[in-house]
């Protein structure tokens, strides 16, 4: 196995030397596996780098070749992170520079396997792409999962505060906005109401952490 990667890596390179690509991308594929389907969203992380010695501007486009149907993906670039509804943009770098070229998958509590791909390509030279496959496996029984369906938060969207519904054994709530950073963490207790009134109107990711540390849950939360 180590030995069939080093042999696409070094590929990878000396087709990069021989075409004399303004960028190159890494790694040069990626395999996410989904350990756990009730999760909101699992990352495959990315990067296109200008190796050129001016700036470029690059498109990527996301193709969704292969997917459950309940399954969403989006992408995450140097600018942004997209709705899963955006299928490509267009990004500048100067020389030198890096770019995260991030695939969110958002399983949605459904089981199964995904195949997609983003196609890199230089707007000013159309020939000098690449395509970075993306492999999604998942890594346990569509019957093993578990199922946090009764889970929920209320108000949502909300303006000044929301509560958690469904679960008991909670031991902490904590607010990420969608860059991945934790702007709020709350102790958690049944009835309880957790206070979002000074955080920004926009999308907040809630994780509800249980007494043993695990995450049980993921929920997308609307603050108004």
């Amino acid at each position: 196995m180590k030995k069939t990667i080093l042999i696409t890596y070094f590929s990878f390179i000396i087709s990069i030397l021989y075409s004399q690509s303004v960028f190159s991308i890494y790694p040069s594929d990626v395999v996410i596996t989904i350990d756990d389907f009730s999760e909101y969203e699992v990352i495959g992380h990315a990067k296109v780098i200008n190796t050129s010695d001016e700036a470029i501007r690059f498109m990527w486009k996301k193709v969704v070749k292969k997917s459950p149907e309940q399954w969403d993906f989006a992408i995450c670039d140097i600018y942004q992170c997209w709705t899963p509804t955006i299928d490509s943009s267009e990004v500048v770098l100067e020389p030198g520079d890096t770019s995260n070229l991030d695939l969110h998958v958002y399983p949605n509590n459904s089981p199964g396997k995904a195949d997609v791909s983003v196609l890199i390509s230089d707007v000013n030279n159309p020939s000098d792409s690449y395509e970075l496959g993306i492999t999604v496996n998942d890594a346990v029984s569509p019957i093993s999962y578990f199922d946090p369906g009764n889970i929920r938060i209320y108000p949502n969207p909300t303006t000044e505060y929301f509560s958690v519904d469904g679960i008991d054994d909670l031991r902490q709530v904590v607010v990420v906005n969608l860059v991945g950073q934790i702007v709020k963490k709350f102790s958690a207790s049944v009835n309880s109401r957790y206070k979002v009134s000074d955080l920004e109107t926009g999308l907040y990711l809630i994780r509800l952490i249980n007494k043993e540390d695990k995450i049980v849950k993921t929920i997308r939360l609307s603050k108004r």
